[in-house]
This record gives C-alpha cells, structure tokens and sequence, in this order.
C-alpha cells in the first residue's frame, strides 16, 4: 500500500478523537480492482479516507465500520463482485475498531518518521470475525501464524536532489504529488544518509560539485544500510564519461559505477525539464 493512500488515512486519525473502524481488503478470488492490503478508515460520523474498489463497496463498507465503531466488534465482510458489479472476483474485506492511542498507527507514523519498514499481520482472519485484529511485527513470520494474510509497510519514498537550477523544481512536485520526501541538497558533500527506499539524483549541473556528490553517494558501500537504492546523474554522455574517468583515478571501484544510473529516469525522447 503506498504512502498516497496512507497519508490521508493517518490525517483522518489524527484529526479525530475516535474511535474509527479500519477496513483492509484481506482476500481475493479471481480479480479485483484493488489488492489485498488496500485500506480504508471510517470515523464516526462515515467520512473516510482511502479506498477498497473505485467506489463499489465503499458506501457499504462505510455504513458497517460506523457499526463496528458503535459495537466495538469486528467484523468479516464477503462480496461476490460478480454478480454484483460485473467483475471476475470475490473479495473479503476485515472491519476492526481502532481507538486512540492505537499501537497500530503510533507504528505507522514511527514508520514514515523513523523510516523503518514494517510488517502488519492479520490476526484471527479463519476464526470468529469477533477475533480480528491488525498487529504490527518487527520480526519475520510465517503465513501458517497470520491465518493468511500480512502486509509488508515500507517507508515513503525519498527523492535527494543534488543542484539548485531550475530543472530541479518538475521533480519535486512530482515527487509531492506521489507523497514522496523531496530533500533539495546544494552542498554535494552533505548528502543525506541513504536506504533501500531513498533515491539520489545529481543534477548541479558543475562538474566539481557533480564529482562531489557522486564521490559521497558511493563513498556509502552498495549492501550497507546506509546506500541510496537509485543513484543517478543528469547530464550527456561525454560528460558523464569525463565524471567516471575521474571517479576512477580519485579510487573509486568500478563496480560501484554501476550503479550509477545516466542517463537519469526513462529514455521517453525528453526536451524539457518537466518531461
């Protein structure tokens, strides 16, 4: 589930006192629009945040979690999306009350603060709807101990942006509008520390200060904890060729020039900074 479906379900919950209902799709037969781990939270008076279809279900769903947040019961919704809506699927969607503090959220915005990846497990999902619960583990699990269902929750994307020219600005709102971090850098020898889900983009534009960053960037031995999991460079070949040469005798590995990617993002004939 990303971050862009997230973030508005985190700003319900704290914008409320509670108690809400969080609704999780936990199980697909056939096809559906959504995959299990899509969620949606209900607050008391039915507004919601986050989505389980492109609007089939919700209403329902919606209607029930105020019953659940009332009850103070889980519950264990079935929907045959065949004869219903058309579609090739069946799916079952877990209701649970969530009050405040939750332990569940308080781990989801540790998840986005502290940037470590999580782990939510569906409890009781064969049992009594009564016995369903949503835990977060820090540890490895088998699916025989979840009943079925658990959902791996990563950190927000962030996107290190090294430069401060114009071509800068298109890639922080996109990064914005796909609820990733954007972190504008213009000392190429502060970069930020780096992880599986931060991606760095050299873009100043100044051989030096390009040299600089990239001699930082892979100064953080690809495997550790602390390497970028994208790393790339704007710019044309010969000049990316004259970067490398010097990488090379400053005592860089070639290896890890393979990482490197140049150019930067898809190759979609681009002319401006905004494509």
């Amino acid at each position: 589930m990303s971050w862009s479906e997230l973030d508005p379900i985190l700003t319900l919950y704290e914008a409320g006192p509670g108690p809400f209902c969080l609704a999780t799709l936990v199980r697909i037969t056939g096809s559906s629009y959504r995959q299990a781990g899509a969620r949606m939270l209900v607050n008391d008076s039915g507004e919601t945040a986050g989505s389980l279809s492109p609007g089939c279900i919700e209403e329902e769903v919606a209607s029930r979690g105020r019953a659940v947040i009332r009850t103070g019961q889980s519950e264990r919704l079935n929907f045959d999306l065949r004869s219903l809506f058309g579609c090739d699927g069946q799916i079952v969607v877990a209701l649970e009350c969530v009050e405040k503090p939750s332990a569940l959220f308080q781990r989801l915005q540790g998840c986005r603060r502290e940037r470590k990846p999580l782990l939510a497990v569906m409890r009781g999902l064969d049992g009594p709807a009564a016995g369903l619960r949503t835990e977060i583990n820090s540890a490895p699990i088998s699916m025989e101990e979840t009943g079925g269902f658990a959902q791996a929750l990563l950190p927000p994307v962030r996107l290190v942006l090294v430069g401060d020219r114009p071509d800068l600005q298109p890639l922080v709102r996109l990064a914005g509008f796909l609820h990733w971090e954007a972190v504008v850098v213009t000392d190429p020898a502060a970069l930020p520390a780096g992880d599986p889900q931060t991606g760095c983009v050299v873009m100043s534009h100044r051989l030096g200060a390009d040299l600089v960053a990239l001699k930082t960037a892979l100064g953080r031995s690809y495997g550790s904890a602390q390497a970028y999991g994208y790393l790339a460079l704007v710019g044309g070949k010969q000049r990316r060729e004259q970067l490398f040469h010097e990488l090379l005798d400053a005592g860089v590995d070639p290896e890890e020039l393979r990482h490197v990617h140049s150019p930067a993002g898809l190759d979609i004939g681009a002319e401006t900074p905004q494509e």
